[in-house]
């Protein structure tokens, strides 16, 4: 019997880009707004005409911005879900939410959404103008309030290594926010090709923090959050306790299956990873590539792909990998195959009671630690 799947849902619309964002979104507007659920339900029913054996424990809305939908339209969406009878009755149901328009906490709560994620990043104004945010401090810290009134299950967002960022930006906008929060995001910024703050800082108009900067800022949220009662389970997430960790995250940490819809998702099915074409006019005709064939045209990963993937993926949690899992799934001998790559990364991990994890102080250097695995 199939395990439950994640489904994930992707609402790519924007009133502004952030400057430093390179995932697809497009400008909002209500009218392609109403065309494009139309779409994602029709996508959605076609993936359970294709499996029909698959459920799902976990819906994640992502963005793009999907606090921009109107009631109908997502009450609409909801709807499809629930209709299909695909949904588990133990079911995690996530919403991203920008402070700016934050404005329907009770009509998520009364339509099943039980778990909240708001995008904060930060609290200093002048960090927020670079980002090119549209809320302000004072909406950030509202949201969450307000949020409190409806969810036990909240996340919000920070990002560290900023340009002018400092740890008592840091310090400050983790100590306002802790106190109503379950759930924490940090995330160190990624520079990307083509985004504003790219050619801001190309252009030397903004200054890259460094590494070491970056790192600091880490470490003293990971010291202030252990100190609240916050378990770090993944490098970038902290809960209070095992009921407040993203279960749809784990499964993508655990390489379990998930579908993604609209256009820019990514499924995991079968053993085989496809995409959906970032054309949001393409995906409302239902032209170009779409489901099923999106699914059809790619192959299954190779055996090496898969278990590199299990192993990186795997890594990024406190608790690592269990190697009679590993060895069970690809048919290996983990310890004798890695035998010469598990003495080069001694000094960095532990083998103990049969799973092999990095070493706490040593897990925001985890991508160099994993890219000895690669092309073994």
């Amino acid at each position: 019997m199939r395990p439950p799947l994640g489904l994930y849902i992707h609402i790519p619309f924007c009133k502004s880009k952030c400057s430093y964002c390179d995932f697809y979104s497009v400008s909002y507007s209500e009218l392609a707004s109403d065309n494009y659920i139309k779409a994602v339900i029709s996508e959605f029913n076609r993936v359970i005409e294709y499996f029909d054996d698959i459920t799902f424990d976990t819906i994640y809305l992502g963005g793009g911005t999907p606090s921009l939908l109107t009631t109908n339209q997502l009450i609409r969406l909801v709807n499809a879900l629930i209709e299909s009878g695909r949904l588990e009755k133990k079911l995690e149901f996530s919403i991203e939410v920008n402070p700016e328009s934050s404005n329907n906490f009770r009509l998520y709560r009364d339509i099943g959404i039980n778990r909240v994620s708001i995008g904060v990043q930060t609290l200093n104004q002048n960090i927020l103008n670079n980002l090119n945010r549209l809320h302000n401090s004072k909406q950030a810290v509202s949201a969450i309030q307000n949020a409190n009134e409806f969810f036990e299950n909240i996340n919000a967002d920070l990002m560290i290594g900023l340009p002018s960022q400092t740890k008592a930006d840091v310090r400050h906008s983790l100590l306002r926010i802790l106190p109503y929060i379950t759930h924490l995001s940090v995330y160190m910024l990624r520079l990307s090709e083509g985004t504003k703050m790219m050619m801001d800082i190309d252009s030397e108009i903004l200054t890259p923090l460094s590494d070491d900067a970056t790192i600091d800022q880490y470490d003293l949220i990971f010291d202030k959050a252990t100190k609240l009662n916050f378990n770090r389970y993944e490098i970038s997430n902290f809960s209070k306790g095992v009921k407040y960790e993203c279960k749809h995250n784990i499964k993508y940490w655990n390489c379990s299956e998930s579908i993604g819809l609209g256009p820019g998702s990514h499924s995991y099915i079968n053993n085989v990873r496809y995409d959906n074409p970032s054309d949001i006019k393409n995906y409302i005709k239902n032209k170009a590539c779409s489901f099923p064939s999106t699914f059809e045209c790619c192959k299954p990963q190779s055996v090496s792909i898969s278990l590199f993937e299990a192993i990186m993926l795997g890594l990024r949690m406190p608790v690592g990998i269990n190697i009679e899992d590993i060895n069970n799934r690809f048919k290996i001998n983990f310890l004798e195959k890695y035998k010469s790559v598990l003495k080069t990364i001694d000094d960095y991990v532990t083998l103990k009671d049969g799973r092999l994890f990095i070493r706490p102080e040593y897990l925001t250097v985890q991508n160099s630690i994993v890219i000895e695995f690669l092309d073994y």
